[in-house]
């Protein structure tokens, strides 16, 4: 009877032995089998996490060029009389949607039409470029977020109607934001001979000048020199009656009075932005143009300061 008992109770040892290892290898199997489930659900929180990122990414780019839309369709320039073109950049209107690709700097651009978005013209005056290789870059996040227009400093232009200025004292308005010291970085000139009176000049005549010229009359003032990409906000007022004016940011730089008349644009041929008869070309980007068929008032100037300033963010 012992000898029984004792071999029942090595054999229920045993038994218990093998159920050990059997449960054993359950629970290694399990361990196993919880790892991998836990790693693809640290794998699909990640997933989640990315496409939540991007989503919140892209709503909020949306969500700032519709508060940008909005800024511009309640802007003061909308009301405004004597608009001769406005080009902006984040209006639906702006651009052919397949040409609103953002592009890499130093790449063909895309850009064969910047639209005029003037609300009181049945005849818009577009900017436009037909050759592939002078084409500008559309930028998708750029001045303040927002999408810009980049023109390269050695191929890129846009042509327009310059003729709408001949005859009268005018308004130009640009805001930019240049990438180099380059010479000649003009916003606005032409391909015109330069004949007084003729092809005016808007921007950049060297690093440090900032020139508003049309080959008589000249003004010239001193601007602070090329350090990193900063946008501008630039104000020309041609007053046949009263002389040039030149805004930066807000702040008059210089006022050219006059007890005669100024003789306005006898002509101009050939308008062009980010290019100038001599062959130097603008580098930078530019968000916005706004010209007027007159001097405007310094309370309109002041409303309009206010609605760029707070669109595209400058100080």
């Amino acid at each position: 009877n012992g000898t029984i008992r004792f071999n029942g109770t090595i054999r229920f040892f045993n038994i218990n032995l093998s159920y050990i290892k059997h449960m054993q290898n359950i629970t290694s199997k399990n361990k196993l089998g919880f790892s991998l489930i836990e790693l693809s659900i640290v794998i699909l929180v990640i997933g989640i996490l990315v496409i939540g990122i991007t989503k919140g990414s892209r709503i909020i780019k949306e969500a700032r060029i519709k508060s940008a839309q909005s800024l511009t369709t309640g802007s003061p320039v909308a009301s405004m009389s004597n608009i001769l073109m406005w080009l902006e950049s984040t209006s639906e209107k702006s651009f052919a949607s397949s040409e609103k690709v953002n592009t890499a700097l130093g790449a063909t651009g895309t850009i064969s039409s910047w639209n005029d978005i003037n609300p009181s013209t049945a005849t818009p005056n577009n900017a436009t470029q037909v050759v592939n290789a002078n084409k500008p870059r559309y930028i998708d996040n750029d001045i303040n977020g927002l999408p810009s227009i980049n023109f390269d400093g050695s191929s890129d232009f846009l042509g327009f109607d310059g003729t709408i200025l001949a005859g009268k004292s005018y308004t130009v308005i640009v805001v930019e934001k240049r990438l180099s010291s380059e010479e000649r970085g003009y916003f606005i000139s032409g391909s015109g001979p330069a004949q007084t009176n003729q092809v005016p000049h808007f921007g950049y005549r060297t690093n440090t000048t900032m020139t508003f010229a049309q080959h008589n009359n000249n003004l010239n003032v001193a601007v602070s020199g090329f350090a990193s990409p900063t946008p501008y906000m630039h104000i020309f007022i041609f007053n046949s009656g009263n002389g040039k004016t030149y805004y930066k940011n807000g702040v008059q730089l210089i006022n050219s009075k006059t007890s005669g008349a100024l003789t306005p644009l006898i002509s101009y041929n050939g308008a062009q932005i980010a290019k100038n008869p001599s062959g130097g070309y603008y580098n930078g980007n530019i968000g916005e143009i706004i010209i007027f068929s007159r001097a405007i008032k310094n309370s309109e100037r002041l409303n309009i300061e206010n609605y760029l300033q707070t669109k595209w963010g400058i100080k």
